[in-house]
């Protein structure tokens, strides 16, 4: 291993040719395992007109389920995309309060989306 002179004097380790290649294989190996991992993560185009849908169906659901028509329980409905799991219950002990959660499941890719909500019940 060679040596450095800085600019006080100081003699600094230096690193062979063979260290600093060593360092950027490992460099490029953790740069390309991570790009190809991020890449996964992000929605691809396609996907973006299932999200689309997926989230209407959510807005949907939200809005019909919130009712005080449908009792405390569990519900599913079903789309050619996947499943929406809606889960109804009293919020803690308090009676006008209600707690909505929602789960949708895209069966052909690995996509879960959950909404939690806690809603007020209208006086009908």
């Amino acid at each position: 291993m060679g040596k450095l002179i800085a600019w006080n004097g100081v003699r600094l380790p230096g690193s062979t040719l063979l260290e600093t290649i060593v360092a950027s294989v490992i460099f490029l190996s953790v740069f390309a395992v991570s790009l190809e991992t991020m890449s996964r993560m992000v929605a691809s185009p396609r996907d973006t007109g299932i999200m689309v849908e997926v989230d209407h169906r959510l807005n949907e659901c939200f809005r019909k389920y919130s009712s005080p028509l449908y009792a405390a329980g569990e519900y599913e409905q079903e789309y050619p995309w996947g499943t929406i799991h809606i889960a109804l219950s009293r919020y803690k002990e308090y009676d006008r309060l209600r707690h909505i959660y929602l789960r949708a499941v895209v069966e052909d890719s690995r996509m879960t989306i959950g909404f939690d909500h806690v809603i007020m019940l209208d006086d009908e």
